[in-house]
């Protein structure tokens, strides 16, 4: 007869739940307790850590920018992006300011939810002054911006833009999401998919994606 071998230790499962909508989060995290001690062994525990970005100051995250710029100023704007848009200028000089590599994906992420792409490129003008280099910046995002423009290697600049902010709103990505991402072909079909993940509020919310 074989051995049977019983497992001494399990990885812990750790539930953690990044929110910035507008609404205030009222969920508690963690169950009620069951009035039946008998029944509460046996009870599925469905604590989370939740990391509001509505409680958590601006300055607090400004000053996390030097441990990891481009993830700190991404928070930044998913904070503000239901705010009036001047109200994300303040964001977009910090974003200019450290030539964050993430620049057109943020500008990008901030057209798609306010749907105002010209206020945007007001505002970054605003901002230069006139600046003949941040003019032709503005200039290049729009025509690397995918919403515009008709560019050679259009496909994987999408692709690419939606992995980045994957990586950004959850830290990791599913390798048959990535996977599927890759080889999309459609134009259409990979526009749909930055809408979804912009308006994901986690990675699980994806998987009707590829699945």
């Amino acid at each position: 007869m074989g051995r049977s071998h019983k497992k001494e230790y399990y990885p812990p499962i750790i539930n953690i739940v990044f929110y910035h909508g507008e609404r205030e989060w009222n969920i508690p995290t963690n169950l009620p307790t069951v009035k039946d001690k008998d029944l509460q062994e046996y009870t599925q525990k469905l604590n989370y850590i939740l990391i509001d970005l509505n409680k958590i100051p601006d300055e607090e995250l400004k000053n996390r920018i030097s441990k990891n710029m481009d993830v700190i100023l991404a928070i930044l704007v998913m904070k503000r992006i239901f705010d009036d848009i001047q109200n994300l200028r303040p964001i977009l000089e910090l974003i200019i300011k450290h030539k964050s590599d993430s620049l057109f994906i943020i500008l990008d992420y901030i057209v798609l939810i306010k749907k105002d792409a010209e206020k945007v490129e007001k505002i970054l003008k605003e901002i230069s002054g006139g600046d003949e280099k941040m003019m032709t910046l503005t200039e290049k995002w729009k025509m690397e911006g995918w919403m515009k423009g008709k560019l050679e290697g259009r496909l994987e600049a999408q692709r690419k833009a939606i992995i980045k902010l994957i990586q950004l709103k959850f830290g990791n990505i599913p390798e048959s999401l990535e996977s599927f991402i890759n080889k999309c072909e459609d134009a259409d079909k990979l526009d749909e998919i930055f809408t979804k993940v912009a308006l994901a509020k986690s990675v699980e919310e994806l998987r009707d994606i590829y699945l």
